[in-house]
């Protein structure tokens, strides 16, 4: 069975492009050379390409000469070739069904090679079918997803127009995602599509706590996935039905419940199972294992909020060598990417390094991020978290959690509190 072509539809482009100089500029915006199907095409293409950059009039004698001068006039038909694409070419106006088609045909193929790659992956023993599907996810996604456009000036003004129109119509109010914390939303603006925001502190300052709060309101009216890579499933429903019953942490652990208490948490279940929330719970992952599994997450039913706790423990590069600082610059830059290509925010909880113990003044600065400063490079929103009482006994701040902002990349930085209550592992505006 012979694979998806359009000859017709190559040739038809190849003649306009030498007919017709100005059609050139649409159809590099619409195809690639490796669109095209016929090798002689391929290199005629890339030829006409190559004369247009270099600011040359493209037509059969330059095109030909072109060609000659790199020993391929022969090799794409000769002259007799060119002067048959000439004649045969499309009118302007129907450069954009022919792109269409060529293009449409390209997709089909590639289809049918990712499809034969996974066939052949699913003989290797060495190859795990979740590796298998994730590859697959990935591959497909990556060729229906839309690489970037060029906008004119007029068009990037009036998309700009309508985002302030809804702020104007808010009057002040946030226009991403509540974070469920009106100091929070204050200060950062709520969660917005394409940003990464990193929470950091050291152990015990309550980063999942606050994490697992917000996506805990989100899910009310978004589309949340959790990826737990410290805690389990069970774990992470201990905490959420602490927070939301106000029942103790531990008296949930132990199962030293009252009666009252074991009906109040059963409601909240119930309640919290109307939000829409999916919690990974298995191996760590690395980021394209993660963005397989938001892409299907995705496509099944929306997803608008990723939760990442935490983000040293995502797997690192094979190809590192153990280099740490390596790794993790490029686990950042890559869950950046994956933020701003599927719209979506990401939430990700990282370390802070040792060098904070050493100080006499233990709140967390930018540099003490873990492993790599390009978490403070990639990251839109970085905010440490500090609870003095954890250092010093006779604190007055008992109960009070600091969240420093340290990076808003569109906003201003700064400090405010939360109140902090452990015991059923939930922060509260001051």
């Amino acid at each position: 069975m012979e694979l998806p072509k359009a000859i017709e539809s190559e040739q038809a482009i190849l003649g306009a492009m030498i007919a017709y100089q100005s059609v050139t500029v649409e159809v590099v915006d619409k195809l690639k050379s490796e669109y095209f199907y016929n090798t002689k095409h391929i290199k005629i293409y890339r030829e006409i390409v190559s004369l247009f950059n270099d600011g040359l009039l493209v037509d059969i004698k330059t095109l030909a000469q072109s060609l000659n001068d790199k020993g391929l006039l022969e090799v794409v038909g000769g002259v007799s070739y060119l002067i048959n694409l000439y004649e045969g070419a499309t009118f302007a106006e129907n450069i954009k069904y022919h792109c269409e088609v060529i293009a449409d045909k390209w997709s089909k193929r590639n289809i049918i090679h990712i499809s034969r790659d996974l066939i052949n992956k699913a003989y290797d023993s060495k190859i795990t079918s979740k590796d298998i599907i994730s590859d697959g996810v990935g591959e497909f996604y990556k060729m229906s997803s839309d690489n970037g456009k060029m906008y004119t000036m007029a068009e990037c003004l009036d998309s700009a127009l309508v985002e302030i129109e809804a702020r104007y119509n808010n009057k002040g109010d946030i226009i991403g995602k509540t974070t469920g914390f009106a100091s929070f939303d204050k200060a950062i603006g709520g969660l917005q599509k394409g940003n990464l925001f990193v929470i950091a502190g050291r152990p015990s300052m309550g980063k999942t706590a606050l994490a697992l709060n917000i996506a805990a309101k989100a899910a009310e009216k978004s589309r949340v996935a959790i990826f737990s890579f410290e805690m389990s499933k069970q774990e992470l429903s201990d905490r959420l039905l602490s927070d939301e019953g106000c029942i103790k942490l531990g008296k949930i652990k132990s199962g030293n419940l009252s009666s009252g208490e074991f009906e109040k948490i059963s409601n909240v279940a119930a309640r919290l199972s109307e939000r829409y929330a999916i919690v990974y719970d298995g191996r760590s992952l690395n980021t394209s294992e993660i963005k397989a599994k938001c892409i299907k997450a995705k496509l099944q039913d929306g997803l608008d909020i990723v939760v990442i706790d935490y983000l040293q423990l995502i797997n690192g590069d094979s190809k590192s060598n153990g280099n740490r600082v390596y790794e993790i610059s490029k686990i950042s830059r890559e869950l950046k990417s994956m933020a701003r290509e599927l719209e979506i925010n990401i939430i990700a909880l990282s370390q802070l390094s040792r060098a904070t113990e050493a100080r006499e003044n233990k709140r967390p600065v930018l540099s003490d991020l873990r492993d790599s400063g390009a978490i403070e490079q990639d990251a839109d929103i970085i905010a440490l978290l500090y609870r003095d009482e954890y250092y010093k006994r006779d604190s007055t701040e008992k109960g009070i959690c600091e969240v420093i902002i340290g990076k808003n990349r569109n906003g201003k930085t700064g400090v405010f509190k939360l109140n902090w209550i452990p015991e059923i592992q939930r922060f509260i505006d001051i």
